[in-house]
C-alpha cells in the first residue's frame, strides 16, 4: 500500500514539473482573461446592459424633453393671454349651464412598454450574474480535467519504465 501512495506522490510531483507549472498557468491566465474580458464589471455583457440601459433613458429623456416643449408653450400662449377659455375648459372649468362628460384616456401602452423593458433589463443583469457563475465553475472543471490529464499521462509512463 505505501508503494502505491508513493508512486500516486512522484506522479504528482512530475505534474508540476517546469512546462506542466507553465502550461498550468496559461491556462488558468487564459481562462482568468475570458472572465474579465467577457464577464467582468467593465466586460462585454456588462457594457451591453449598460447601451441598453442608456438607449432606454434616452428615449425616456426625449419623451419628458417633448412633454417639457408642450408644456413651455402653453406657459407662454397663457401669459399672452391667448386660449384662455378653451384651456379653461381643458382643465375642466365650466360656464353656468354646461355639462361635461369626462372620458380619461390614459396611455398605458407607453406605461407598459416601459415597464417590460425594465423588467427585461433586470433579467438580464440577472442572467449575467449565473452566467458568471458557471463560467467560474466551467473553468475549475477544465483546469480540474488538465490536471487530471497530466497525473494519468504521468502514472503510465511511470508503470512503463
Amino acid at each position: 500500500m505505501q508503494q502505491v501512495h508513493i508512486k500516486a506522490k512522484r506522479s504528482f510531483t512530475t505534474l508540476l514539473n517546469e512546462k506542466n507549472k507553465a502550461t498550468l498557468i496559461i491556462l488558468v491566465s487564459v481562462l482568468f482573461g475570458i472572465y474579465c474580458f467577457v464577464f467582468g464589471q467593465s466586460g462585454l455583457l456588462e457594457r451591453m446592459y449598460l447601451h441598453n440601459q442608456r438607449d432606454i433613458l434616452s428615449e425616456e429623456i426625449a419623451l419628458l424633453e417633448a412633454d417639457n416643449d408642450i408644456l413651455f408653450e402653453y406657459l407662454l400662449s397663457n401669459r399672452a393671454g391667448r386660449q384662455f377659455d378653451k384651456e379653461a375648459a381643458l382643465q375642466g372649468f365650466i360656464r353656468d349651464g354646461q355639462k361635461r362628460v369626462i372620458i380619461n384616456q390614459k396611455d398605458e401602452n407607453t406605461e407598459k412598454k416601459s415597464k417590460i423593458t425594465r423588467i427585461t433589463l433586470e433579467k438580464s443583469h440577472s442572467e449575467t450574474a449565473q452566467l458568471r457563475i458557471l463560467w467560474i465553475i466551467l473553468s475549475f472543471f477544465i483546469i480540474f480535467l488538465y490536471v487530471v490529464r497530466k497525473q494519468s499521462l504521468a502514472t503510465k509512463k511511470g508503470q512503463e519504465k
